[in-house]
């Protein structure tokens, strides 16, 4: 069986503050395009190295491999109840508290440099080195003009967040263990090879909503005095529907018809089809239960269920979130949970 372990480094993960730190509970979360979290449940008189809130790192490592990595931001202390509890968020957090501070401009740059950057930008700036490399990029190439005015104070997360919102966008990760910047167009999706069943796992739960579903999609050109408007329409998805119209600006296009037309089309790709979300448990030990390893944000499995007021077969989903929920850090006792979508398949 494969044991996980926690360790405390400093605050850019460099010095080792406290290798293999017991704890009673542990629930470490990776999440697509955003940084992840991690809950830490310890007795009240745990050794912690003398790390403290704010200047720490925590590292979890499954088998002596760094699965997860981020900063000690939160305890609570529960004397009565004799433990203490932390939290902390993934690496990707510390881009959230970056801004851009001088003007950046790019005129057809590749989406994926254009991300890169941002983070470059934010790690130069005094006490702003993460460590944080440039790593590799897969897929295809999609220039974008962008423009951050540091009188505007741009976040430097969430401007890279927009890029994924493209239908033609990125996928992004920090890896823990090598702390490189991967980037993917336009998803970081391959099949994992894993199919899973209602009555196999531990839990199945799944909804499905139509709220967001346009089959109508007017892009809105840059130009504020008099911009070019394009709609896009699926007419049979009208006709089960009726009409559902939603706008979305194009403010990224260069403003001419074909750049218009093409941000309104990729809209109606990604706004067409009802959105199926899932949540899935299974123990790591469990009969068939998929390795860890193929448990990867951003990649697609099969799922099935026979259950219920209605049945679904080798349903593609993305897997958005990944967890493991840890008891003492004991073999074979990891919990895994997903939470799964239709999105962006």
């Amino acid at each position: 069986m494969v044991a996980y372990t926690l360790d405390l480094r400093d605050r850019t993960g460099g010095a080792l503050l406290k290798a293999d730190v017991p704890f009673r509970a542990l629930t470490a979360r990776w999440v697509l395009n955003g940084p992840g979290s991690i809950e830490v449940e310890f007795r009240h008189d745990v050794d912690l190295g003398g790390a403290v809130l704010g200047t720490a790192e925590l590292q979890l490592k499954r088998a002596g491999v760094v699965i997860w990595a981020g900063p000690w931001l939160s305890t609570d202390v529960d004397p009565r109840g004799r433990r203490i509890r932390i939290t902390g968020e993934g690496l990707w957090w510390w881009f959230r508290q970056r801004l851009v501070t001088t003007n950046l401009v790019y005129s057809s740059v590749n989406q994926h440099t254009i991300a890169w950057n941002l983070l470059n930008h934010a790690q130069g700036q005094s006490f702003g080195s993460l460590g944080i490399t440039q790593g590799t990029h897969t897929g295809a190439n999609k220039a974008r003009n962008k423009f951050y005015c540091a009188a505007e104070a741009p976040n430097v997360a969430e401007q890279v967040e927009a890029i994924t919102e493209y239908e033609n966008g990125i996928d992004f990760a920090v890896n823990p263990a090598t702390r490189v910047f991967d980037t993917w167009t336009p998803r970081r999706q391959s099949a994992s090879g894993i199919s899973l069943s209602g009555s196999t796992v531990d839990s199945l739960s799944w909804s499905e909503d139509i709220r967001e579903v346009r089959n109508f999609v007017t892009a809105i050109g840059a130009d504020e005095c008099d911009s070019i408007l394009v709609t896009a329409s699926d007419t049979g998805l009208a006709t089960t529907y009726g009409r559902l119209h939603g706008a979305i600006d194009a403010e990224d296009s260069d403003d001419t018809k074909g750049e218009v037309t093409e941000v309104a089309n990729e809209g109606l790709a990604s706004m067409r089809n009802p959105r199926f979300d899932a949540s899935v448990t299974f123990r790591e030990d469990g009969t068939g239960a998929p390795a860890f390893a193929s448990l990867i944000p951003g990649n697609t499995l099969l799922l099935s269920d026979s259950r219920g007021y209605s049945t679904f077969t080798n349903k593609l989903l993305r897997m958005i979130e990944v967890a493991v929920s840890l008891d003492n850090g004991l073999p074979g006792q990891a919990v895994y949970g997903l939470e799964l979508s239709s999105s962006g398949v």
